[in-house]
């Protein structure tokens, strides 16, 4: 990994919602002498920012690339080209160019926009592994990055190399960089990020859809609905451009989970023929040894057990 460069003067971050707002704030934090821009459609936004110290002031997009050495763009995936075109097209100072980085959670299409519209030497894409279910600048935090990995995807050898003043960066916000293919990231983060949020939205979709006409449904939500279900909970115009724009293997992902939702459905009708199942019955170890299989699985991905194992 690339050595972190010098700290920029001043970073434009566009999109104050949870994540970008979160990189306001943790920069804020720990580099407080940076200037930090706000660029956001919403002026509410842009005020709760201001007052919160996370921007010295709010700027356009157009602006946001003369003025800051580093542009973020924190906006939904399909809004990304929309503002590289924006970059590309703003008049910057000759022999000064913004660099931009982007958050979004698909990274094939992204780094096909940032390498029309700047070229391999003015885009880096980037995807940090965290995020709340609530979304908005309310939602921001400044240590949300803390010890989580952020995703580094360059379209050219030595890419990163370049962007040495936002690995600086990535290193206050105490993120952990991970470089890799634009394509590999979006294979792999369509079954570990994408499907399960699909997956929460089937769950929440289907219960709603089952209890509908009973109306004691709401004081039997447990907690292991809420686990599920919260990333339901989202914007869902955010989810719809990460579904959309990484389309392909996430209906490789679903058709994977739709594998193993046979298999647990082929068990269940075995187990419900004929008389009450016993615990010692053939079919009623089959069914767990399918759920220890997912246990497995699990403790493959995260070795340490999810935050609340034992």
């Amino acid at each position: 990994m690339t050595r972190p460069g010098p700290t920029p003067r001043a970073v434009a971050v566009v999109g104050l919602g949870c994540i970008g707002g979160s990189v306001a704030l943790g920069l804020r934090r720990a580099l407080p002498g940076l200037t930090l821009l706000g660029v956001d459609r919403d002026r509410a936004t842009l005020d709760a920012a201001r007052a919160a110290g996370a921007i010295d002031r709010a700027v356009e997009l157009a602006a946001a690339a003369g003025e800051a050495d580093l542009v973020v763009l924190a906006v939904p995936v399909l809004e990304v080209g929309r503002c590289l075109e924006a970059l590309a097209g703003a008049g910057a100072a000759p022999g000064r160019r913004a660099l931009v980085t982007d958050t979004a959670s698909s990274k094939a299409l992204v780094c096909r926009w940032g390498r029309r519209w700047l070229g391999d030497d003015g885009f880096l894409g980037g995807h940090p592994m965290a995020g709340r279910e609530r979304s908005g600048f309310g939602a921001a935090s400044g240590d949300l990055f803390r010890g989580r990995t952020w995703a580094l995807t360059p379209t050219a050898p030595g890419q990163p190399a370049a962007f040495g003043p936002w690995l600086a960066c990535l290193e206050a916000l105490e993120a952990r960089p991970l470089v890799l293919p634009p394509e590999r990231h979006d294979a792999l983060v369509a079954r570990t990020s994408h499907l399960p949020l699909v997956l929460a939205a089937v769950c929440a979709a289907a219960a709603a859809e089952g209890a509908a006409p009973d109306p004691l449904a709401e004081r039997l939500v447990g907690s292991g609905f809420r686990d599920v279900a919260r990333m339901a909970a989202g914007d869902p115009t955010m989810a719809a451009h990460i579904a959309a724009s990484n389309a392909g293997p996430l209906d490789d992902a679903l058709a994977a989970a739709e594998r193993e939702l046979a298999r647990l459905r082929g068990g269940l009708r075995r187990v419900g023929r004929g008389s009450p199942p016993d615990a010692g019955d053939a079919d009623v170890l089959a069914l767990r040894e399918w759920f220890a299989a997912a246990r497995a699985a699990l403790e493959r991905l995260e070795p340490g057990g999810p935050p609340d194992a034992g």
